[in-house]
């Protein structure tokens, strides 16, 4: 017979029932004034939303928890989102990689997604 006070999870795991909900979050800055990058005649932040699209169609095939931050600027992203795990600022011309909201590294522009994701894969 069965004792009803006992805890399910010593004999099955949890991570059997939440695995398959166990997966990547992509958090972003709000776009303010500082969010580099833009349309340069309208002054559009969907260059920037496409950015974190394309992050976050990356990291939703992630079974593992893992916080993800794209942000608009370099001078206040990482601290802003020092919360997570891994992360890119854009700039003008370039971006921060960071970790935890500390500096790794700077990268061009043009490949600071791919940057991250590689960042992302050797790391987690």
């Amino acid at each position: 017979m069965e004792n009803n006070n006992e805890c399910p999870f010593r004999t099955r795991p949890v991570i059997k029932y939440l695995g398959p909900h166990i997966t990547a979050s992509l958090i972003s800055c709000p776009t303010c004034g500082r969010t580099h990058l833009r349309d340069e005649k309208t002054g559009d932040t969907a260059p920037f939303m496409a950015w974190c699209e394309e992050v976050q169609q990356a990291i939703s095939k992630i079974k593992r928890p893992l916080l993800v931050a794209v942000m608009g600027c370099e001078v206040n992203g990482p601290g802003e989102a020092k919360h997570a795990d891994v992360g890119i600022a854009l700039g003008k011309t370039k971006a921060i990689l960071f970790k935890h909201g500390q500096v790794v590294r700077s990268v061009p522009l043009n490949s600071a997604v791919q940057v991250l994701l590689e960042e992302v894969e050797r790391t987690w």
